[in-house]
């Protein structure tokens, strides 16, 4: 599982995406049970399937789900990311706060937005210098273009709940593991002994992947699927300004 790589990235790429902008816990394994087991509501016979096809059943669960809600944090190098975002099929919408700075991260249709408050720019440029970059952006969102590659796309590589359950079905290394609970579900863990990634997934109802976890305790925990959520829509244009791409010439 490639979380701590994007939380680096994320982190990392901060001072890039201003410099281009200015305008003109480890987590715990519950202890599986004993003997409740049998007591458990009516199974949906994942237990009995090789690590690799939990695996792919789980992920074809969340994607196909209309909607669902994925929050948690990622860490790396003593930096840690919290986010909350809601996804409907290929849209999202959510934040990430970073040490009190908060940012704001949309994408509709294919193009990403974010948008930062004026803690996110103080902390990057200081007092001074963060609280006229502020005043500058007024609100505004930052837009990435569609298709293009460019400092914000980092921020969003960080939740690409896609390409990360993509990169743990390459794995070689996935074993099942304990039958135990997670927030009252049964469920079963799977490992990926190279990354150390364990990923819960329900035993009971549908296959919904329910939480990722690393031994750097990074996690992500998935909810409310195919709940009914407010429509994601783009901001307007007037309250938007473009991001620079990685090879425009300064």
């Amino acid at each position: 599982m490639k979380i701590n790589k994007s939380a680096a990235a994320a982190v990392a790429v901060a001072g890039l995406l201003l410099a281009g902008c200015q305008p003109a816990k480890k987590d715990r394994v519950d202890a599986a049970p004993s003997a409740s087991v049998s007591a458990a509501p009516i199974g949906n016979g994942i237990p009995a399937l090789g690590a690799a096809e939990i695996l792919n059943r789980a992920s074809t669960q969340v994607k196909a789900a209309k909607t669902y809600r994925v929050s948690g944090n990622v860490t790396s190098e003593g930096a840690t990311i919290e986010f909350d975002m809601t996804v409907a099929g290929k849209d999202k919408t959510g934040t990430m706060t970073m040490g009190g700075a908060k940012i704001e991260l949309l994408v509709v249709d294919g193009v990403e937005y974010g948008r930062m408050d004026k803690k996110f720019w103080t902390s990057m440029l200081g007092p001074e210098l963060g609280k006229k970059m502020a005043a500058q952006m007024k609100g505004r969102w930052i837009k990435s273009p569609k298709g293009k590659a460019n400092p914000a796309t980092e921020w969003f590589d960080a939740v690409d709940i896609d390409k990360m359950l993509d990169e743990e079905a390459a794995s070689s290394s996935l074993t099942k593991g304990a039958l135990t609970e997670f927030n009252g579900t049964p469920v079963i863990i799977l490992t990926d002994e190279d990354s150390g990634a364990s990923l819960y997934v329900a035993t009971t109802g549908q296959p919904y992947l329910l939480k990722v976890g690393d031994i750097g305790g990074s996690r992500m925990v998935f909810s409310d699927f195919d709940k009914e959520f407010p429509e994601i829509k783009a901001p307007a244009p007037s309250q938007v300004m473009e991001a620079p791409t990685n090879n425009k010439k300064a």
